[in-house]
């Protein structure tokens, strides 16, 4: 497991981007937008990007860190 700081703005994940890792926020909070329309808030202790990790397919949402 890798420790990764992310700033407001960063890209974490980006749609279509294949995905090889699975994240876990352990600090602050991110959100999921599709089609540039924020579906979901994750906080900490939320986990994301097992879709792409498990089945070795592109991400289905692009995210990004919300100010923390």
């Amino acid at each position: 497991m890798k420790n990764r700081i992310y700033a407001e703005g960063d890209k974490i994940l980006e749609l279509g981007q294949v995905g090889d890792s699975l994240f876990l926020i352990k600090i602050g909070s991110a959100h999921a937008a599709l089609h540039e329309q924020v579906v979901q808030v994750l906080e900490c202790g939320s986990f994301f990007g097992e879709i792409a990790f498990l089945a070795t397919c592109s991400r289905q949402v692009f995210l990004c860190p919300l100010n923390c």
